[in-house]
């Protein structure tokens, strides 16, 4: 395989040959070699790959050329849709004509044969006011090889019409189904097992992941390889899905099916039941109430109605236990029914679970969002499950994305997710000319972020710096309220450029306006600190408004600084500063995205020069100028490169 990769990755092989624009680079084959030395020996692979380079063909022909099933596991959809719809083709095409991918999205981007014909036959009360929308999804219900969502553009992404039809793991009744053969997920099944390169996302792979261990519901083939790009989420994600989570919308659902399925089933003499059914409705509605709906995340601990809460939990585990009892007399005449005992148990068991606390490796909290109050009992450390269910059972698990190490050190991540330490390591350069192209700018004469005085100075450096650039600006925040006052003082400052703010539209259109009036500014949180990819002028200025510690309030952060505590460790160097790292290195990524790229950084924080960690985010910056004065950064956009830039792209 070395040699092929070689002659592939060559100034003149394969890519050079049909990839226009290609151009050869060491670390792209450095990394293709590497992950084909991983695949074909079974081992674990730890790759940072910076922006650039071309990490995504450096593992897609590798794992074309090892000749096993390999998962390739995205970090979003867009790099998902990306990989399927224009690499995969591409290496089809001029590479290996014989090669058979698949893209594979969850379960509910696929229509359920068995409750759309119910649904059509017996509609609910939302059914019966979308009758045109009802009749579009049969018209293409009746052609669809594949039932995905994604085929009916004119759907809304929040569409509560597809919620009632689409597949489920809860609510699938399996081989007992009468629409099993010709089912939709059958079919991905059946195609995926067929297939060299599987193309999912993490939420999809650990979802998939957590179902294999009660053997229903999974989707995903066996593979003797994954390859997770964007593998800096997957602590994250893994939490997510090995813990639990509960809410009233599931008692809610419940119900409404458990109620459809009787009439399905035609089931007579329902007035008991459904008595049952709503006393377990009135009680799920009261426990939730209790809760308190600010927001933020909040332990179970502190819930002062505790006494209250368990009575009315007991009350609704006697309710869902007598209802899974009944249930079992009529599962005989419909699977659906079979299926909603199951749920019932499945309830009961996430009632003992919020109630008793009682394991000491999971947090158990809370938080309220616009649907209401979720409750989540999540991992503390994940490494186990991961050790367990992934690195124990694949022998090839390749992790890579542009922030995986602190300096060259994968300590923190290995910590995180417990790879294992056979595992080889790789830490690329960038061929991206940082010193000629990025100026980072930290002020000196600025509040620290703690202070009332802070946002007011935040602001008119802003101010300063968005008329140096001519707006051009991602002024990433590491909380909403900071994002939302700042927005608010500077919509107030004399400025010509468009300001655009997070949450007022959806991301997409956010990031398309953003792109196409050149002077504009987005200010964001959240999820825009990485995914955001807008090379070009658009983007010349990344500002920061402080150093992304997380929340040192959120029960989960809590619950493991303390276990560290516990352990012997000093909780803020092993994992504070190392995952704020990690952030601010996703944050400054937005920024040179090309080798055409060039601007500013700009991270309002003082504590970079004060405090003794600030030394550690100084050495994971790029190699660039850094300033406290901003007279250079207006010399630096002074430069004519930058003129001519801005000039030529207006």
């Amino acid at each position: 395989m070395f040699e092929e990769l070689k002659q592939i990755f060559g100034r003149q092989g394969f890519l050079a040959q049909y990839l226009p624009g290609f151009e050869c680079r060491n670390s792209q084959l450095e990394m293709a070699l590497a992950v084909g030395e991983a695949l074909e020996k079974d081992r674990p692979l730890l790759v940072e790959a910076p922006t650039g380079i071309g990490k995504t063909l450096a593992y897609l022909v590798p794992a074309i050329l090892s000749r096993r099933r390999v998962v390739i596991s995205t970090g979003t959809k867009n790099l998902q849709d990306q990989i399927f719809e224009k690499d995969i083709p591409f290496l089809k095409k001029h590479f290996n004509q014989n090669l058979k991918a698949i893209c594979v999205k969850g379960r509910l981007n696929y229509l359920c044969r068995r409750r759309f014909l119910a649904f059509l036959k017996e509609p609910t009360i939302i059914g019966l006011g979308m009758q045109p929308a009802l009749k579009k999804l049969h018209l293409w219900y009746q052609k669809t090889a594949t039932g995905d969502r994604a085929e009916v553009e004119w759907l809304p992404d929040n569409s509560v019409l597809w919620r009632e039809i689409s597949s489920s793991s809860d609510k699938c009744v399996g081989s007992e189904c009468d629409y099993y053969n010709s089912c939709f997920i059958t079919r991905l099944k059946q195609k995926a097992a067929n297939c060299d390169l599987l193309i999912v996302n993490h939420y999809l792979y650990f979802a998939d992941l957590a179902l294999k261990q009660d053997n229903f519901g999974a989707v995903l083939p066996g593979h003797e390889a994954v390859i997770f790009d964007e593998a800096h989420q997957l602590d994250h994600v893994a939490s997510s899905y090995f813990g639990f989570e509960l809410s009233l919308f599931k008692f809610l659902e419940l119900v409404h099916d458990v109620k459809k399925e009787l009439s399905i089933a035609k089931v007579r003499k329902m007035d008991e039941i459904n008595m049952k059914l709503q006393a377990l409705e009135t009680d799920a509605r009261r426990y939730f109430e209790v809760f308190e709906r600010a927001p933020g995340r909040k332990r179970l601990e502190e819930v002062r109605q505790w006494d209250e809460l368990e009575k009315v939990a007991d009350k609704i585990t006697q309710s869902l236990n007598s209802l899974a009892g009944d249930l079992v007399s009529f599962e005989q005449m419909s699977p659906g029914l079979s299926a909603c005992k199951r749920r019932s148990l499945n309830l009961s068991h996430l009632m003992d679970v919020f109630t008793t606390r009682e394991d000491p490796d999971l947090v158990y909290w809370y938080e309220s969002r616009r649907r209401g109050v979720f409750l989540h009992a999540t991992p503390i450390n994940v490494s186990p499950y991961l050790d367990e269910l992934l690195f124990k059972r694949i022998g090839s698990v390749i992790l890579t994305s542009a922030t995986l190490a602190i300096g060259e050190d994968f300590s923190f991540v290995r910590q995180c997710l417990g790879v294992p330490d056979e595992t080889d390591e790789m830490v690329l350069s960038s061929h991206f000319d940082f010193k000629e192209n990025l100026i980072v700018y930290i002020p000196r004469d600025i509040s620290e972020p703690s202070s009332p005085k802070f946002l007011e100075q935040f602001c008119q450096k802003v101010w300063e710096l968005l008329l140096i650039s001519q707006g051009r600006a991602l002024i990433l925040f590491t909380s909403y309220k900071n994002m939302e006052e700042a927005y608010s003082m500077l919509k107030e400052k004399d400025l010509p450029y468009k300001f655009l703010l997070q949450g007022e539209k959806p991301k997409n259109t956010l990031l398309k306006e953003f792109r196409q009036d050149l002077h504009s500014i987005l200010l964001a949180t959240g999820s825009f600190w990485e995914g955001v990819d807008v090379p070009g002028p658009s983007l010349s200025s990344v500002i920061i408004d402080k150093l992304p510690f997380e929340v040192p309030s959120d029960p989960i952060l809590v619950a493991r600084l303390k276990r560290l505590r516990d352990e012997g460790y000093d909780p803020f160097w092993h994992y504070q500063v190392p995952q704020a790292i990690l952030n601010l290195k996703q944050g400054v990524g937005r920024l040179i995205r090309t080798v055409e790229d060039r601007g500013m950084v700009a991270i309002m924080d003082v504590r970079i020069w004060e405090k003794v960690y600030g030394k550690k985010f100084l050495s994971n910056l790029p190699d660039c100028k850094v300033t406290s004065d901003i007279n250079e950064v207006a010399e630096f956009f002074r430069d004519s490169r930058v003129e001519n830039f801005s000039q030529n792209a207006g």
